[in-house]
């Protein structure tokens, strides 16, 4: 009950006794005890406290509402039907799913426009998660949502790129690279390794840091020749 409703309570029954106490004061007349008097005054001055303080509520402005802050957009770029790739996705997917909304292309209806539903998506997106196995490194859809992302990123800001290597040493492909080797990265081995993943993604939608940074790219990854690149 709000104190509006506890002030409007208790001045219908200070109402009720004043009446009481006044109808004790006709009966008695000019025999009426001093105290039947102050007590009415009493009551009185209670009475016009209470509709003061209720006049205050009502022309007070009202308690903002309080407004649940937006939870974050993450969109889920892999290669599907693909292994480790789907099954990494996937488990990520349900992990983050309570906590977040999730976007993810296995979700889309038949007949879906793939590059508008893709773009307008990526958008809306606080982040994208991109999985990339020696496989997914080639795709090129997967290659056309990080060159998206990175655009988008550039005009509005966001969504914030957070590459996950599946297993994968190999320096990125042209023109992944561009987008991929100035920023940090994650590393899943194996299945043992998705927990580590799935906390190292929440840290970092949380405004943290993947693990490998591009300094420490050069020790991690093979000692291999790129081949010949686009100018």
């Amino acid at each position: 009950m709000s104190r509006q409703d506890d002030l409007k309570s208790l001045l219908i029954r200070r109402h009720r006794y004043l009446q009481k106490l006044k109808e004790k004061e006709a009966l008695q007349g000019a025999d009426v005890r001093p105290g039947v008097l102050l007590e009415i005054e009493d009551v009185e001055a209670e009475i016009e406290r209470l509709k003061a303080e209720l006049k205050a509520l009502a022309e007070s402005p009202a308690p903002p509402t309080a407004v649940s802050p937006a939870r974050p957009r993450i969109f889920i770029s892999y290669k599907r039907d693909i292994a480790p790739d789907e099954t990494v996705a996937r488990d990520v997917y349900y992990a983050l799913s309570p906590d977040y909304d999730l976007f993810i292309d296995r979700l889309m209806p038949v007949g879906t426009r793939w590059a508008e539903q893709i773009e307008a998506e990526l958008r809306r997106a606080d982040f994208l998660i991109v999985f990339l196995s020696a496989q997914a490194a080639q795709s090129e859809m997967v290659t056309a949502e990080v060159a998206a992302a990175h655009r988008l990123a550039q005009q509005q800001g966001r969504p914030r790129i957070l590459p996950v290597r599946l297993a994968y040493r190999d320096p990125f492909p042209y023109p992944l690279s561009t987008y991929l080797d100035p920023i940090h990265w994650a590393f899943w081995r194996d299945p043992t390794d998705t927990p580590r993943l799935i906390a190292e993604l929440r840290r970092a939608i949380g405004g943290g840091q993947l693990v490998t940074d591009p300094h420490a790219r050069a020790e991690f990854l093979r000692d291999t020749q790129p081949g010949p690149q686009p100018p």
